[in-house]
């Protein structure tokens, strides 16, 4: 074996009649360029490797590629296994794991809190609908319950506490919104 021309000493390649290449993860450079190769790896090679995804920002493409194959592996393996290389796969990708747990708790927090804005501006129309004209058309509860945008929902309430019911069924595009 020797090294493969244009490629780092780490790419190996053998005799033109062999056709075999191999690459020695553990040599390789260690750069963002490597690192999903050195992903791949075991022992040392993949603890700094994790690590290092694990510093990169997260929207970095690495860490979109990279993160859901090792997390569902580290899922398969059993937290109580006592062979050696499951127990430092599973140390290797805990750092990695729990910033996926914080992101995806996250996520649901802001959607939660989304929702919740949502549902309260939703109910805040209705209430002001009701105080200044009465009950509201089918076609004008219809629609607050069809919109999801919060800006949309937001220039509404603007719409409610100065227009008429007419104008507010023009506004929301609604015909016959009236009784």
């Amino acid at each position: 074996m020797f090294p493969g021309p244009g490629f780092p000493h780490a790419f190996l390649e053998g005799r033109e009649e062999e056709q075999v290449g191999l690459v020695v993860l553990r040599e390789l450079p260690r750069t963002r360029e490597t690192l999903l190769l050195r992903l791949m790896g075991a022992g040392e090679v993949l603890q700094e490797a994790a690590a290092e995804l694990g510093r990169l920002p997260e929207d970095a493409w690495e860490r979109e590629v990279a993160t859901q194959p090792l997390l569902a592996l580290r899922i398969e393996i059993p937290q109580d296994s006592a062979d050696v290389e499951d127990k430092e796969y599973l140390m290797s990708t805990m750092e990695l794991f729990e910033q996926w747990e914080q992101q995806v708790e996250r996520k649901g927090l802001d959607r939660g809190i989304k929702k919740g804005l949502e549902q309260g501006v939703k109910k805040g129309l209705v209430k002001l609908y009701r105080a200044r004209f009465g009950e509201l058309p089918p076609g004008i509860t219809a629609a607050i319950e069809a919109m999801h945008d919060p800006e949309t929902l937001d220039h509404w309430l603007d719409l409610f506490e100065v227009k008429s019911a007419d104008e507010i069924a023009a506004a929301l595009d609604i015909v016959a919104a009236r009784p």
